[in-house]
């Protein structure tokens, strides 16, 4: 219900859905940039343009809810796409597989201030 409340709070203020829009459109370049910087280190040639025109496609797909967290969806898009522009699928998996990891690492410091917030308005409640 909070959660419906602030979308409509975003869609009505014009302000703050752009704001949301310039945020989200720089966290994707920075998903395709990360992954094109890990395929780089690990020597595959991967071209930014593909990452910019897969890495989108590929997160849409670990937001069906078929699996946890996205883990084997990310693999098996990645896997697919990547082979169109000629990259073995080992390498793909491989750069899926750190692209996940990487995520999940950067996430860690959120999930924690996320169950200590959690823990205090419980506490604060009781």
């Amino acid at each position: 219900l909070y959660f419906i409340g602030c979308l409509r709070q975003m869609v009505r203020s014009s302000g703050m859905g752009f704001n949301a829009l310039v945020f989200a459109v720089v966290a994707h370049l920075f998903s395709c940039a990360s992954t094109y910087i890990i395929a780089q280190g690990m020597g595959v040639p991967l071209a930014f343009q593909h990452s910019l025109m897969f890495v989108p496609l590929v997160m849409l797909a670990t937001t069906l809810p078929i699996s946890i967290g996205g883990w084997g969806v990310r693999e098996m898009t990645m896997v697919w796409f990547l082979s169109l522009v000629g990259i073995s699928n080992a390498d793909a998996v491989a750069i899926s597989l750190q692209t996940g990891l990487i995520s999940m690492l950067m996430s860690l410091p959120g999930s924690v201030l996320w169950l200590l917030h959690k823990r205090h308005n419980t506490q604060q409640a009781a």
